[in-house]
């Protein structure tokens, strides 16, 4: 770099060849005034720097001086400007300068203005952008040229061309990067992940339409910006329809919506809380119905549904509320009280859903007990009612009668109901002659009401029922002849 004394002289004898070659006298008569308002564009353009300002009054032209720093004259890089614009394009990318603009007018050297500052882009503006319409789901994708000079690129979103305009003016990108009033939406780096992607911006709302601005950085100074253009991502449309049964369905509600025109397949969502998600109950529904048969019977749920393909998922549907029909509790349930013998018959009403009924007997009232058996679910007389052959003499029990269904359902327990076997009375009033007849003993007895025969038993001892000696008697008396002499027996009538 040339010393100040050195850039001076050169200075000198340029300014005196100027005027030689002007055939003028008098070289250091008083010029015209120094231009004033000189500017320069700030990393705005790509490959010049474009100075400006006001014109001086009778200046014939302009000598535009450049440095690397402030109060120093380092070059001229252009002379007989007649113009109040000039194009450095011999700037240097990136890098920032001092110019200065001397009047000259009349063949005198006037004033020279104050310093303006001035630097061309250090990379070219990103060119040929262009973002995806509606075409992507939950995402945008921004494709553009890509230039060797640059290392990587930044994306940028805006709500409108206006906005971009405001925060990016002339495409210059630093001011709005460097004070954070715009975020990066993506990066890639050249000859890497912007070969095989370019950029994506996956954060905004689908539907809305966004203007995006890409920059192209080198080392650490930035280029221009390209100019926003607009994308948009594909809507996943919410599914529509969605219904569920209402108490028609025993232990199950169905679950049914409009097909999405977007979707693979769907996840069921059910929740006990209106508002609610809740959980997931399938997943990968290909079909437009689910049968939920998990449902407790009477519960209310609320369900709704996703529609997913291999991009996206769909914002939830709105709820549908269902539940599954409760078994109907059995009526009319009876039970024999003391009418058969050694057991108790209980009936009930037929119930059209039930696909059998489980019969429970207690010896307690109000408890439940036990099953102890299970009828059939046809409309028959043998599928409404069950004989309970178990009982014991004239014990009374509680019996409840529960239905359930092909689905796992159950009704809840049946009214109680008490029953007992019939109690077979002991035969009384037998008596046996003793000694007053000779080779027999007649033994009789009273009439038992229940009874249809009786059976005789001999026994030589007190107390012990003996053998038989005679069965299916169908009167009152019977001769023992088999009797030997004066031997005591003792007779039992078992009717």
């Amino acid at each position: 770099m040339m010393k100040k004394t050195a850039i001076t002289k050169i200075r000198v004898f340029i300014i005196g060849l100027i005027l030689l070659c002007l055939g003028q006298g008098h070289a250091w008569a008083a010029g015209p005034p120094a231009p004033t308002n000189l500017s320069g564009t700030f990393y705005t353009l790509y490959g010049k720097v474009t100075l400006s300002w006001t014109a001086s009054p009778g200046a014939d032209y302009y000598i535009i001086h450049r440095a690397a720093q402030s109060n120093r004259y380092d070059s001229i890089i252009a002379s007989h400007v007649t113009a109040t614009t000039y194009d450095d394009t011999s700037a240097d990318p990136g890098v920032a300068y001092y110019y200065q603009v001397e009047a000259v007018g009349g063949g005198f050297i006037g004033g020279i203005s104050n310093y303006g500052n001035g630097a061309s882009a250090s990379t070219p503006p990103v060119e040929n952008v262009l973002a995806s319409q509606g075409a992507l789901f939950n995402k945008v994708n921004i494709s553009f040229d890509k230039r060797p000079e640059v290392s990587y690129y930044h994306l940028f979103r805006f709500f409108s061309h206006e906005e971009f305009l405001s925060l990016f003016p002339n495409r210059y990108a630093h001011e709005a990067v460097a004070y954070s009033r715009v975020s990066v939406i993506d990066t890639c780096t050249n000859n890497g992940t912007c070969q095989s992607r370019g950029l994506t911006d996956t954060t905004g709302t689908p539907g809305t339409h966004y203007f995006y601005a890409v920059v192209g950085y080198s080392g650490n100074s930035f280029g221009l910006s390209s100019d926003a253009v607009e994308g948009w991502a594909k809507v996943f449309a919410t599914t529509a329809g969605v219904t569920a049964t209402q108490g028609s369905h025993y232990g199950e509600a169905a679950i049914t919506w409009a097909a999405n025109p977007d979707a693979v397949s769907y996840d069921l969502y059910r929740s006990a809380v209106s508002g609610t998600q809740g959980s997931p109950i399938t997943s990968n529904v290909t079909a437009t119905t689910y049968d939920d048969t998990t449902v407790v019977a009477g519960t209310h749920y609320f369900y709704t549904v996703i529609a997913k393909n291999g991009a996206a998922s769909a914002p939830a549907s709105n709820q549908a509320e269902g539940w599954g029909a409760a078994l109907a509790a059995v009526i009319n349930v009876n039970a024999t009280q003391g009418t058969l013998f050694g057991s108790s018959k209980i009936s009930f009403t037929y119930n059209p859903s039930a696909s059998g009924y489980d019969i429970y007997r207690s010896t307690t009232a109000d408890s439940q007990g036990s099953a102890i058996g299970t009828v059939c679910g046809g409309n028959t007389v043998a599928c409404q009612m069950y004989n309970d052959t178990t009982v014991s003499g004239a014990t009374h029990y509680f019996y409840t009668v529960v239905a359930k269904n092909s689905s796992g359902g159950t009704s809840p327990p049946s009214s109680q109901v008490e029953g007992w076997g019939k109690v077979f009375a002991a035969t009384v009033g037998v008596t046996a002659t003793q000694g007053t007849a000779y080779g027999k003993s007649t033994v009789s007895w009273t009439t038992n009401t229940d009874a249809v025969n009786y059976d005789l038993y001999r026994s030589t001892t007190s107390g012990a029922q003996g053998s038989i000696v005679a069965t299916n008697l169908a009167t009152t008396s019977y001769d023992d002849t088999t009797v030997v002499g004066s031997t005591h027996y003792f007779y039992t009538v078992v009717a």
